[in-house]
């Protein structure tokens, strides 16, 4: 008698061990979560380029309303993540000034290039090449948008991935014991 009791206790056990379902309230709960955080990525993507474009946009409109042209000397590149912005020099009635590139810049420091400066306030100045005015919708909102697919994307292959290699941790996320016992 007992050895039939523990070979039944042994498979309830191993019932319950491997007796796991999808549960997809903890599945839908998972995925508001993950919804949730990528909206929040976008949000602070899309408000950092908000502003970038917008501060873009005011210097372009400062220079632009009485713009004057010289030329300026590169004194520095600085480089990261595929971007390469040139920090400039350049002088107007005998006082010196800088500026920064906002777009990547393919050059050498010490190279000559086309700087355009607000008359009445020359620190405010911008290279030739930024002159076109930036997009909100294309330059700020599509861009966010990229980003928030490619981090829900990633995210999303990286748990599918999770749960086709079996990791337990996972697993008992998204999952709820079977009731064994009738």
């Amino acid at each position: 008698m007992s050895a039939v009791r523990r070979l039944n206790r042994e498979n309830k056990r191993r019932a319950q061990k491997y007796g796991r379902q999808v549960d997809w309230t903890k599945v839908r709960k998972a995925v508001k979560t993950l919804l949730i955080v990528c909206l929040g990525s976008f949000a602070i993507i899309f408000s950092v380029t908000f502003f970038a474009v917008n501060s873009h946009n005011s210097i372009r409109k400062t220079v632009s309303s009485n713009p004057a042209t010289t030329t300026g000397k590169v004194i520095s590149i600085a480089s990261g993540k595929g971007v390469h912005s040139a920090t400039y020099e350049f002088t107007d009635k005998e006082r010196k000034y800088t500026g920064a590139t906002f777009t990547s810049y393919k050059g050498v420091v010490g190279d000559s290039i086309c700087i355009e400066f607000s008359v009445d306030k020359p620190n405010i100045n911008l290279f030739c090449d930024d002159i076109v005015m930036e997009n909100i919708f294309n330059d700020s909102f599509l861009f966010s948008l990229e980003m928030f697919v490619i981090i829900f994307g990633f995210t999303l292959l990286f748990l599918i991935w999770k749960i086709l290699t079996n990791d337990k941790k996972i697993i008992v996320e998204l999952t709820s014991r079977k009731n064994n016992y009738r």
